[in-house]
């Protein structure tokens, strides 16, 4: 591009990846490699960068200056740098004098959107004047009657020969369109355009020739209209003739002309009634800015199936473009499923209705359609097909309720926690298969669906809005799968970013997109980690994108306050032999290693000397437990056998202090408690009376082939190489059949060498961990021995068959299968992450499900 010094010149350009909180650095270089000036722009959101700034009026709102004292001319280089990518621009600054014209003319932009300022600036160069004529045309169309808006004006002219004025667009849909600027002094005439469109971001102009013609579509069913529009590149010395139409001729891609056959009815060509079969033309007669417009049906009788091209011709100017043209009738050639709903986003209480046909060239086997829910359930029905054709209707619940599953707690009691994947609102994946054919389609429950007509093609959102600094975030969303065109598999990762309110980044990670297109992750909150405020949520796939926020509220402190202990057990009574959960944790957090604990007899405890004895000289039970970096402990303790019947104290020594919890030894547990057991106890009642049937153990750790049938479902997922995995599990229907998730399967693969660097950890939802090598694992280790491959483990107040590879090898493998056979996993997400440093993983895990 070319510029004088009166002229703005802006930078412009986009990233191909975001790098949070770091800007793009130009700098720029006169033609003697001179560094004449510098600067940085920060990315927006869609990597996008620009010099230009909205909120200052003058020329420096370009953001690129030069000198206007002695400058020097010729080529400009502009290099940029972001990240480590590299890249440059030139242009060329001239004097002024060398412009031919007598007056100069431009605005600050070529595409505005409604509601923008445009600024007109522009230079007499031949003679002072002091006003100069400003005329603003815009050529629109209401229907296809063109209209126009035509402003006129006075402009004062400065003592430098510039002037400037401003126009604010309008924010009616009818002031989108092509406008054009004109500047007359008695002595000259100049005029510039520009266009205002919705998005002024994915704007491309039409290729610039004296002669445009195109279509608003390339194809078309017969029957449809077609939206024929062009322009003539007018200007002051070729301007548009009043009362000349644009020639427009319809052929086939062969050449041939398409033949307008012989009517009693007007003739498409309008040469009236009675015609005889003739060439197809139309006319369209240009408006003042040279912009014209048509509409036209296409006939049946006229166009059949096939590629069309039209020719415009305007003196002796000649513009070409093509169409297609498809036959909804004619099978021969399209997709072998042609199916669609009446609506793309509905809301609750109201019915699905798909109606559809199939191509004669899809065999007569049957087909099946299935219907995938946001919360990964499942229904699949068969479709009833009457002469090629089929509809399917489905009533969406009235009551968009949120679901609840019960999670195992580390104090060991079950708790209430909200599952939002299992609301109604979300997209719906629609899929209709054959053995020789499918497709599918997508529609959306909204809870606005009056707001939208269009499936969101992203979705996320937090299972609350407010949280403490100690709980756990769990964010779920849904996308409409993308395929990779080149590697012809799905798109599976969408980036998550957690910014602060003071735009730091909190957290990152990539989540996993199943077959539905849903995705989970789960977000552990740390005290002093998540300060109080409000958290904005980012995600990203592909070109999609979404966010939601949430609140934090972090309730410790770490320098007021009166520093203690609260310390407390699982449960109020106990018999001999049960163990007893203690747990306990500081007022806010400190640095802080071990609390020393004892336990006896409460009226035989006492403190001397800073120690804890007994006053009659009983053995008492003493341990020393670590605080974790929360400045929270736990430890289990197991009551003898022999221990007497009576209240027992629990005493926690620290530097600042001597804190009690107390608990009772009893005969008889009271009736709630009598069946709330723990892992060392083992219930008296129901089962004792009545052996459950033990689950027929596989010979085998982890996934294998199984034999599916009429009550068996099996569901798998392969060469994941996220870090997290989350596996929601819950019941699913199938032909009129509920299933049950029966067992989970997994299979860790890693390269040669890695084996004791990476390693799997599977935990609850909540982040009860039940395989890993933690030493709050339930199973930490191998459960092979010998013969034996399974170890019985309970988690809440239901037992599990588990079997665990090990580490150190490169297949770590496990399974998880409820002891009773006619056990089920209880509805929830198990989560698994691959504890790793940047190596190359794959993970697989298979789900079964039995119908009951």
């Amino acid at each position: 591009p070319t510029y004088t010094i009166s002229q703005p010149i802006t930078l412009q350009g986009n990233v191909s990846q975001i790098i949070p909180l770091k800007a793009v650095t130009y700098k720029l270089y006169d033609p003697k490699k001179s560094l004449v000036s510098q600067g940085t722009i920060f990315p927006d959101s869609q990597g996008r960068f620009t010099s230009f700034n909205p909120y200052q009026q003058h020329l420096s709102t370009s953001g690129i200056m030069i000198n206007n004292v002695n400058p020097i001319y010729g080529v400009y280089t502009i290099i940029a740098t972001y990240g480590g990518a590299t890249a440059s621009t030139s242009f060329v600054l001239v004097p002024e004098v060398i412009q031919n014209s007598a007056i100069s003319l431009s605005t600050d932009k070529q595409v505005y959107t409604l509601g923008d300022t445009v600024t007109i600036t522009g230079r007499t160069n031949k003679a002072w004047v002091a006003s100069v004529n400003l005329e603003i045309v815009q050529a629109y169309y209401a229907g296809v009657v063109a209209q126009t808006l035509d402003i006129k004006t006075l402009v004062n002219v400065a003592g430098d020969s510039t002037f400037s004025y401003q126009y604010t667009i309008p924010g009616k849909p009818d002031r989108l369109g092509t406008y054009r600027a004109i500047v007359s002094v008695p002595y000259a005439t100049t005029e510039t355009d520009f266009v205002v469109v919705e998005n002024p971001d994915t704007y491309q102009a039409a290729p610039s020739s004296p002669l445009s013609i195109t279509t608003d579509n390339s194809s078309y069913n017969v029957g449809d209209s077609m939206l024929i529009s062009g322009k003539v590149a007018q200007s002051i010395t070729t301007p548009v003739i009043t009362g000349v139409s644009v020639k427009i001729l319809v052929a086939s891609s062969n050449g041939s002309a398409i033949i307008s056959a012989s009517n009693v009815g007007p003739n498409l060509s309008g040469a009236g009634e009675g015609v005889q079969a003739a060439p197809l033309t139309f006319s369209a007669y240009p408006d003042k800015n040279g912009n014209f417009q048509i509409k036209q049906t296409i006939p049946r009788n006229v166009f059949h199936q096939g590629d069309y091209v039209l020719t415009g011709f305007y003196g002796n100017l000649i513009a070409k473009t093509s169409f297609s043209v498809y036959d909804p009738l004619d099978t021969s050639f399209q997709e072998p499923i042609v199916a669609s709903t009446d609506k793309k986003v509905y809301g609750v209480g109201e019915t699905v209705k798909l109606n559809g046909k199939l191509s004669s060239l899809t065999g007569t086997s049957s087909f099946t359609l299935t219907l995938t829910k946001p919360d990964g359930g499942v229904i699949s029905t068969p479709l009833q097909i009457n002469n090629g054709l089929f509809s399917w209707s489905w009533d969406i619940p009235s009551t968009a309720t949120t679901g609840y599953s019960s999670i195992i707690g580390t104090d060991r009691k079950s708790v209430v926690t909200v599952n939002t994947s299992a609301n109604l609102y979300g997209i719906y994946r629609i899929l209709i298969s054959s053995a020789y054919a499918k497709t599918e389609l997508f529609f959306q429950v909204s809870q606005n669906p009056q707001q939208s007509t269009e499936i969101s093609p992203m979705a996320i959102e937090a299972d609350k809005t407010e949280y403490v600094s100690t709980d756990v975030v769990k964010i779920s969303g849904q996308v409409i799968p993308q395929i990779n065109a080149a590697a012809k598999y799905a798109n599976t990762m969408v980036q998550i970013m957690i910014y602060s309110d003071k735009g730091q980044q909190s957290y990152r990670t990539d989540a996993s997109v199943d077959a539905g297109g849903q995705f989970h992750i789960s977000v552990l909150l740390r005290p002093g980690m998540w300060k109080t405020g409000t958290y904005k949520v980012y995600s990203q796939y592909l070109t999609a994108n979404a966010k939601t926020d949430f609140k934090v509220t972090d309730p410790f402190t770490t320098s007021s306050g009166k520093l203690q202990v609260f310390m407390t057990t699982d449960h109020d009574k106990y018999l001999p032999g049960q163990t007893v959960l203690i747990t306990g944790r500081t007022s806010y957090i400190i640095s802080i290693d071990t609390v020393d604990i004892t336990i006896g007899q409460a009226n035989d405890v006492i403190i001397s000397e800073g120690q804890a004895m007994s006053k009659k000289g009983n053995s008492l039970s003493h341990v020393t437990r670590p605080f974790d970096q929360l400045g929270s402990f736990s430890y289990d303790y197991t009551i003898p056998t022999t221990a007497s019947i009576g209240n027992y104290t629990v005493v926690a020594q620290v530097p600042f202090g001597v804190y009690n919890a107390f608990f009772e030894v009893v005969n008889q547990l009271p009736s709630q408690n009598a069946t709330q057991g723990n892992e060392t106890q083992v219930s008296p009642t129901n089962e004792t009376q009545n052996p459950q049937q033990l689950t027929i153990l596989p010979s085998t750790i982890g996934p294998t082939q199984k034999s599916t049938g009429l009550s068996m479902l099996v569901e798998k997922a392969s060469r994941i190489s996220s870090a997290l995995i989350p596996i929601p599990l819950g019941e699913k229907s199938v032909a009129n059949k509920t299933y049950y998730p029966r067992e989970l399967d997994g299979l860790l693969r890693v390269n040669p060498g890695d084996e004791n660097n990476v390693n799997i950890k599977v935990s609850l939802y909540d982040g009860t961990c039940i395989i890993g090598q933690d030493s709050n694992c339930k199973v930490t280790q191998s459960t092979i021995r010998g013969n034996v491959l399974y170890q019985i483990i309970k988690v809440g107040n239901q037992d599990f068959f588990i079997g665990y590879s090990g580490t150190g090898v490169r297949l770590e493998q496990f399974s998880i299968i409820p002891i009773n056979a006619n056990g089920v996993i209880s509805d929830g997400q198990w989560d698994v992450e691959i504890m790793k440093k940047g190596q190359t993983t794959r993970f697989y895990y298979q789900v079964s499900y039995v119908s009951q």
